[in-house]
């Protein structure tokens, strides 16, 4: 596990599948966190993660 330290307005840039995380705003135990990723890459919070329910990987269709 890799573990940074960033800053409000600080981003984490994965190139590879397109997505980028900012980091919109903390408090005591709690951080905000802005994700953008393409229609391909699925998000989940972990809590509500089911592996039985996920989509299996798509190739992703540029739209222009």
């Amino acid at each position: 596990m890799l573990v940074l330290s960033r800053r409000i307005d600080e981003k984490l840039i994965f190139p590879s599948i397109k997505t980028t995380i900012q980091i919109v705003s903390t408090k005591a135990g709690s951080v905000r966190l802005g994700i953008d990723a393409p229609p391909g890459v699925e998000v989940y919070r972990e809590e509500v993660y089911d592996p039985s329910r996920a989509s299996p990987p798509t190739s992703t269709t540029v739209l222009d």
